[in-house]
């Protein structure tokens, strides 16, 4: 992770999480619980929030894999590395 304008903040706020349940529901939690084994921190909620949809994310990781982990984000509109 680099740093980020929410990078100095890691654990996620309630406002981020009733966000990201607004915008994709409870499918990006599981998702992202079962692919990294962890809970979303605030700076991956922030990209997370900027991707249209779920199906999208699990693509661009896919995608990011495949290449050995590269730019995972690289594609969100307003990310940074």
């Amino acid at each position: 992770m680099t740093i980020s304008r929410d990078s100095d903040y890691i654990r996620l706020k309630a406002e981020a999480l009733a966000r990201l349940r607004e915008k994709h529901g409870d499918a990006i939690e599981t998702y992202w619980r079962n692919k990294f084994g962890y809970c979303l921190t605030e700076p991956e909620a922030s990209y997370l929030l900027r991707t249209p949809d779920v199906e999208r994310i699990r693509t661009r990781i896919a995608r990011a894999e495949e290449r050995g982990g590269q730019r995972l984000f690289a594609e969100v509109p307003g990310a940074t590395e």
